[in-house]
């Protein structure tokens, strides 16, 4: 099983400080951690037959490339999730191992538990994109609207690193590590944000691969609607019916990908999902 692993221009001149400082054994256990966390997201996502394009390991962790997250069932999704984070306990079996035949000096052992169990507790942490953050956006998936469960995620992770930050420079032990990470996180956020436009528009492109439809979902919507406030309305892993609506009374019905095929295709931005239905019944 080919595993294509790239490492981002950053993380090599960290390397090379770490080689100079000194201090190449601890980075080097930290990204052993994260690549076998990584491997166990990419381990999950092959045996559901995912595509993949890379492995990405960069100064604040890592991440697998993969467009497969929009139309996959949020149980599977759910599932290569958490992949990651099991492998951790992995990680905390083979280090017992290590230390119980003391193959590796005692020191090395305690910073790899120390590392271990760090990654971990962040990587857990409901921001988005930490695995925490995609749980968090996984649950609300599948009960609410993506577009909704979208931005509730990202205004959250921004509400909790602001939080984190306050909490660091007024009660916690300052390290710059630990601020620069915070303050990633946080602009990481705020970009999402900027995109949650974009990002529902890859949400819609994407309707057409669903791999697997759990059931209909029939929406009554009214006649001023745009298409757009039709699609903010539209969840994963179900298809659509739009019952129109007039002061209580139902005009006719139109299902998703005739909605989808009038925006991407027909180019009816503005138009109102009342005018699309008579657009259907000419």
């Amino acid at each position: 099983m080919f595993v294509n692993i790239h490492l981002h221009p950053l993380l090599i001149f960290f390397i090379f400080i770490s080689i100079i400082t000194g201090t190449f054994v601890s980075l080097f256990i930290i990204l052993t951690i994260v690549l076998w966390h990584e491997l166990g997201h990419y381990a999950a996502a092959k045996y559901y037959k995912w595509r993949v394009d890379s492995i990405m390991l960069w100064v604040f962790g890592g991440v697998m490339k993969t467009d497969e997250s929009f139309y996959r069932p949020i149980k599977e999704e759910s599932i290569v999730t958490i992949a990651g984070p099991l492998q951790h306990i992995v990680i905390f079996i083979f280090i017992y191992i290590l230390s119980f035949y003391s193959i590796i000096p005692e020191s090395i052992v305690q910073e790899a538990y120390y590392y271990n169990w760090m990654i971990l507790t962040f990587n857990l942490l409901p921001i988005s994109p930490l695995d925490g953050g995609k749980l968090l956006l996984l649950i609300q998936s599948s009960f609410l609207p993506y577009y909704t469960a979208f931005r509730w995620t990202i205004l959250s992770s921004i509400g909790i690193c602001i939080g984190i930050l306050i909490m660091q420079s007024v009660w916690l032990p300052f390290t710059w590590s630990a601020f620069a990470l915070g303050c990633f996180l946080l602009l990481e956020n705020y970009r999402a944000w900027k995109e949650q436009h974009y990002v529902l528009i890859r949400f819609l492109l994407f309707r057409g691969q669903q791999v697997k439809q759990t059931s209909m979902e029939v929406i009554q919507v009214q006649e001023t609607f745009s298409l757009m406030d039709v699609f903010c309305r539209w969840k994963r892993n179900k298809t659509h019916r739009m019952l129109i609506e007039r002061q209580g009374n139902i005009l006719g019905k139109v299902d998703e990908q005739f909605c989808l095929d009038s925006y991407f295709k027909d180019h009816h931005v503005t138009t109102t999902i009342g005018e699309i239905m008579n657009f259907k019944d000419v």
